[in-house]
């Protein structure tokens, strides 16, 4: 069953899914620096230049919850915040999502997450 907020993730994700996969692409090939990001024109949250690549588009935020389209190449994101590896939740990038769950999938390994940064206990 779809609510609305769900149906305002996926209008949000389609209409910007041109722009996701520009990024997608040049953190894949490494290009990640500050220069690099500068025409991304996309609030990112989080990004990891390295294999697998992770990357959290933020589409709100309030105090420390937010919600977003996570593009993360392992599918670590779309596991219950308890069973994602060790290795996934030692990246830089689960210090600020590793709280988020996923509210749909896309498929081409992006999600619609929400959550409160930080890590969970």
């Amino acid at each position: 069953m779809l609510y609305g907020i769900d149906l305002g993730d996926m209008i949000h994700f389609w209409l910007n899914k041109a722009r996701y996969d520009r990024i997608v692409s040049d953190v894949i090939l490494g290009r990640c620096s500050q220069e690099d990001s500068r025409g991304w024109k996309a609030t990112i949250v989080a990004t990891e230049c390295r294999a697998p690549a992770i990357i959290a588009f933020e589409h709100d935020r309030m105090l420390s919850v937010w919600r977003g389209i996570v593009y993360d190449a392992s599918d670590e994101i779309a596991k219950p915040p308890h069973e994602r590896s060790a290795a996934w939740k030692s990246r830089d990038v689960a210090e600020l999502i590793g709280c988020s769950e996923v509210r749909v999938a896309f498929g081409g390994h992006y999600y619609a997450v929400s959550g409160e940064f930080g890590l969970c206990g």
